[in-house]
């Protein structure tokens, strides 16, 4: 089995979250869950309720819809839909 994966990802949240600090007061960590579809699209967002503003969420679901395609998680050498969970820093 082969987890999804997606080169640089820290480096690519860091330069495309879009996050103005000063635009929205908050600061913190934002855990997003998305699958990994088999083509490697990320869909089905998650945020929980407890992530902080309104803003926040949707700025969260922005960038998950936004993300290029990953390499998608595999199983028995065929590719599957897979859960992952993104730890977004404010």
């Amino acid at each position: 089995d082969v987890q999804p994966s997606f080169p640089d990802l820290d480096g690519y949240i860091e330069k495309n979250l879009g996050y103005c600090p000063g635009e929205i007061c908050f600061e913190g960590t934002v855990w997003v869950c998305c699958m990994i579809a088999e083509n490697g699209c990320a869909i089905d967002p998650y945020v929980s309720r407890e992530a902080g503003p309104e803003e926040i969420k949707l700025l969260v679901y922005k960038f998950i819809h936004q993300m290029p395609a990953w390499k998608p998680g595999q199983v028995a050498g065929r590719a599957v839909k897979t859960i992952v969970y993104l730890p977004l820093r404010f």
